[in-house]
């Protein structure tokens, strides 16, 4: 009798296992399901053939600011809020950017990586001295004049003006000759302008 009750333990512990082994490890599989939407509905036709054409002269956005006399608006990125213009000076183009960005962005920072962009370094203390006031639209504003001592170097005078919740930065970009030719033309631009 003891050996029964121990075969009849045992089968009772084999069919349990296997009863839970059916039941836990047989889930349903997850289906894959798949929605059809027509081109006409999925923008992405749109994109392509905004892609595929070169002369696509289309703005994310309105302009917010006028071309400067003698200028050239470049063509925007609808990535990046950007505003461009382009001159030749001297024979090297020149770029005028406006951007606009988060109030949260910060001096110091955005100098810092215009500095990178021109091949050089200088500490938080220099560039709090090489930064001056100048009104933007009635409020005082950061400007900054990255010039290398090398001609050939690219160079970049560069503005920050606050309104409201936003972080306008105005950049002139080229190299160093073409930047010191156009920089009284920026000036009297950036005098010119209102934020909205």
């Amino acid at each position: 009798m003891f050996s029964i009750s121990k075969i009849l333990v045992s089968a009772s512990l084999v069919v349990g296992c296997a009863v839970f082994v059916l039941f836990a490890g047989c889930k349903e599989e997850p289906q894959i399901v798949t929605h059809r939407i027509p081109k006409s509905q999925s923008g992405l036709e749109d994109l392509r053939n905004e892609a595929a054409d070169p002369d696509n002269k289309s703005e994310a956005a309105p302009a917010k600011f006028p071309t400067p006399d003698g200028w050239t608006r470049g063509k925007s990125n609808p990535m990046f809020p950007t505003e461009k213009f382009l001159k030749d000076f001297d024979g090297n183009e020149v770029v005028l950017s406006i951007m606009s960005l988060p109030a949260s962005n910060d001096w110091e920072s955005n100098v810092q990586r215009w500095l990178g962009q021109v091949g050089m370094e200088k500490s938080l203390a220099e560039i709090k001295s090489m930064t001056t006031q100048v009104p933007v639209d009635g409020k005082s504003s950061s400007k900054v004049r990255l010039l290398a001592d090398d001609s050939d170097s690219q160079a970049i005078v560069g503005i920050m003006a606050l309104k409201r919740n936003t972080a306008w930065f105005i950049k002139l970009m080229g190299e160093k000759a073409a930047v010191e030719s156009a920089e009284s033309e920026f000036d009297a631009y950036v005098d010119s302008i209102k934020l909205p």
